[in-house]
């Protein structure tokens, strides 16, 4: 994760760029108006604490833990996530006993900022699910 120390906005912008999401390269190419605000946004953080996080996330192995988790967990998904593909999310929640998915299309690795309403609805619905 070196490379994201050099320069953390553009890392972090050709992280998401380079992925799974077709639409995602093509408008960092262009450098759209979005792409600009996303990367004025990176300045402002502060990039350690999440090259740290990325760095301790990328480097574990959960795949052992998820079969214990015993606790209601939803999942959401964009089925057009930059970095899962639809199947990552079907084995995540088959592992889960208690797990809802929620598949969102049309949306990216954040379904939650581009379907609010529903996310919102879904998010709702599953904090008041009985344990």
């Amino acid at each position: 994760m070196g490379w994201l120390r050099e320069d953390f906005a553009e890392g972090v912008l050709k992280l998401t760029a380079f992925g799974l999401n077709q639409q995602a390269r093509e408008k960092c190419q262009k450098d759209t108006s979005g792409w600009a605000r996303s990367r004025a946004a990176l300045r402002t953080q502060d990039p350690e604490p999440l090259i740290d996080c990325w760095s301790s996330l990328t480097a574990a192995d959960y795949h052992d833990a998820l079969s214990r988790i015993d606790v209601p967990a939803m999942l959401i998904y964009g089925d057009e996530s930059n970095f899962y593909r639809a199947e990552t999310a079907l084995y995540v929640a088959a592992q889960i006993s208690n797990a809802i998915l929620h598949i969102y299309e049309g949306a990216d690795h954040s379904p939650h900022q581009w379907q609010r309403e529903r996310f919102t609805r879904e998010l709702i619905r599953f904090i008041a699910w009985p344990v």
